[in-house]
């Protein structure tokens, strides 16, 4: 995935409707070989998902390596 992967991310703020807070987001358009990767990995799972599904997985998996990582250091 080295060439190419086209991988956007834009920050964004957005209100909360019911508190008025100002939270942050992120919009993450996929595109060229990471889009590649994720079709592949879609159709490979077995499942019905989408984009949206599998990087939510993929981000979950990832927090909770690094949680696990930072608990091990303590």
């Amino acid at each position: 995935m080295a060439e190419n992967p086209k991988v956007t991310f834009i920050k964004q703020e957005y209100e909360n409707s019911e508190t008025g807070a100002k939270v942050p987001g992120i919009t993450i358009i996929v595109d060229g070989v990471f889009r590649q990767v994720c079709d592949k990995l879609i159709k490979d799972s077995g499942r019905e998902q989408d984009y949206v599904a599998l990087i939510q997985e993929a981000l979950f998996n990832g927090i909770n390596q690094m949680i696990g990582e930072c608990q091990k250091k303590q």
